[in-house]
């Protein structure tokens, strides 16, 4: 997202509220995606103060978006983890030791119960290259291992929404040179946002995949999309 100005924190977290509940999402599970506390009906606080709001605007939108495109498809949210609670520490046969840990963890469920998870990351345009490396090495070993069995029902699907078109290339480019394929979908904000004014926004043909050549894709789904 464009860059602004610091706002107040309340007024962030007011601004990221609104969001959630344009999506109708529950208080419980927006507070555990947008990590900050909320009371429940017994008068507890519960939830987990945000790191850095102002960074997660970008990936919060898109999940309110990414809600919103499914509910069109008679799918529901099951949750919504903030990177805190998303983190996955694990060691590899190699004797390796990785932790991961996403911007969020998605979990859709639609109409025939089949459950779909993604691994979200929101990669600002300014980015770091090596940076960009490194996280992928992780999910590389994550899946190359099945380490994924830990945590869902059924294999995540990795999904990387950008700032801007440069750092979508530095994402797609470094996929490409992996070793190992990786269930990896990467899109940009303007894209799904253009999108969404004349289709299914996050669920349509909005994302590219490694050596795709430019063909943009939709995301596989356990529904038929109308396009």
């Amino acid at each position: 997202m464009a860059k602004q100005e610091k706002e107040p924190r309340s007024a962030l977290k007011r601004g990221l509220d609104y969001l959630a509940e344009r999506a109708a999402i529950e208080q419980e599970i927006s507070a555990r995606g947008l990590g900050h506390t909320y009371v429940d009906d017994s008068g507890r606080f519960v939830g987990m103060s945000p790191q850095d709001d102002w960074q997660k605007l970008g990936i919060n939108a898109f999940v309110v978006q990414l809600v919103l495109n499914t509910r069109e498809l008679e799918g529901e949210l099951v949750d919504w983890l903030n990177a805190a609670m998303s983190e996955h520490r694990f060691v590899t046969p190699s004797g390796r030791r990785v932790r991961l840990s996403p911007d969020s963890v998605v979990g859709l469920d639609f109409d025939d119960g089949v459950q779909q998870w993604f691994l979200l990351e929101y990669e600002e345009e300014q980015a770091d290259g090596a940076e960009i490396r490194a996280k992928l090495a992780g999910y590389r070993h994550y899946y190359e291992s099945s380490e994924w069995t830990e945590q869902f029902p059924a294999q995540p699907t990795l999904l990387f929404v950008c700032e801007g078109s440069q750092v979508e290339r530095q994402v797609l480019r470094a996929l490409s040179r992996m070793s190992t394929d990786v269930p990896a979908f990467v899109t940009t904000e303007r894209r799904y946002l253009v999108s969404q004014k004349i289709g299914p926004g996050t669920l349509g043909r909005i994302w590219r995949v490694p050596r795709s050549r430019g063909f943009h894709y939709a995301l596989k789904l356990p529904v038929e999309l109308a396009e």
